[in-house]
């Protein structure tokens, strides 16, 4: 059975991502109106590509992450379906003079994430599909990535046409790739950062903020953060001294007993190490590289960073 660790490294794994939603934005000023709210740089983005982004509060921490796909005549803001309604009221808001729309997508389509240096031919075979309305594909969350939609009623007899035919794909369930996420090293909103959290904190400034663009809501303290501050807080791998996965929730201390932050989610690595995401104090763990969870000693990955794998 091939290996979807080494797939999502060497070929290309999909997962139907039925937690997303998208907000249509069309209208001549669309890149323009969008590069001022958007953390990463909208104005490259050509058709068929896609690229990863935030939007934030004015205070700097994260309203949505969101998925930007240009399309012929419009562009998709793909998000998490608990956030769309307040990302569209946020983004309408500051929608005054520019000659542009945004709505909800309607009909709303389902969308595939595939991972893997393949997923860009894979979106190239896909977007002659007649059933996916919308293929992005770019470097997201720091690797080679595309997002596919179609209708929710066709896209799981589509799925079997978009696999590779040399075995260099597979379709894998989202509890599977949520677990693979701690192995790849990709972090999830709403499972392991919220709207508590500066892009800093969880490394998204290396992914998803573009420092060579213009002003954007929540940039300055952005700015401020990256050049002249520490985050708090931090997103940290452990790998720990057992095979057995703690449960995610559960608390992480320091050596003396202290507690210091809460493991987000959990994963076996390709070699079968179990490996937990955990939102720590920075400080604590800066002071000591080997913590507790569940009774079970763990140790920071410092050679991990978020989106790096």
């Amino acid at each position: 059975m091939p290996n979807p660790h080494l797939l999502a490294r060497h070929g290309a794994i999909l997962a139907v991502r039925d937690d997303l939603s998208a907000l249509r934005v069309s209208g001549p000023d669309r890149f323009s109106w969008l590069q001022a709210l958007l953390t990463c740089d909208v104005n490259p983005v050509k058709n068929g590509q896609a690229v990863y982004g935030l939007v934030l509060h004015r205070n700097g921490k994260i309203l949505a992450d969101v998925f930007l796909i240009a399309r012929d005549s419009d562009v998709l803001l793909v998000t998490d379906k608990l956030d769309a309604d307040a990302l569209l009221a946020h983004l309408d808001a500051y929608l005054v003079m520019e000659d542009a729309d945004i709505e909800v997508l309607e009909p709303p389509i389902t969308f595939v994430l595939a991972i893997g240096p393949q997923a860009p031919a894979i979106a190239s075979a896909a977007s002659n599909h007649p059933g996916i309305h919308a293929s992005g594909h770019g470097t997201l969350l720091a690797t080679s990535a595309a997002l596919l939609g179609g209708a929710p009623n066709e896209i799981q007899h589509i799925l079997p046409s978009l696999l590779r035919p040399d075995d260099s794909s597979m379709l894998v369930s989202n509890d599977d790739f949520d677990a693979l996420r701690v192995d790849l090293g990709f972090p999830k909103w709403h499972k392991d950062f919220d709207g508590a959290n500066y892009p800093m904190e969880i490394g998204l400034d290396q992914v998803a903020i573009s420092f060579q663009k213009g002003c954007y809501v929540g940039q300055e303290v952005v700015v401020k953060l990256r050049s002249r501050g520490k985050p708090v807080r931090l997103l940290i791998r452990l790998a720990l001294d057992s095979n057995t996965l703690p449960d995610v929730g559960s608390p992480v201390s320091s050596l003396s007993g202290k507690e210091i932050g809460t493991i987000t989610n959990v994963g076996y690595s390709m070699q079968k190490r179990a490996l937990a995401f955990a939102l720590v104090r920075r400080s604590e763990v800066e002071a000591s590289p080997t913590v507790v969870v569940q009774g079970i000693q763990a140790h920071i990955d410092a050679l991990w960073k978020p989106f790096e794998g």
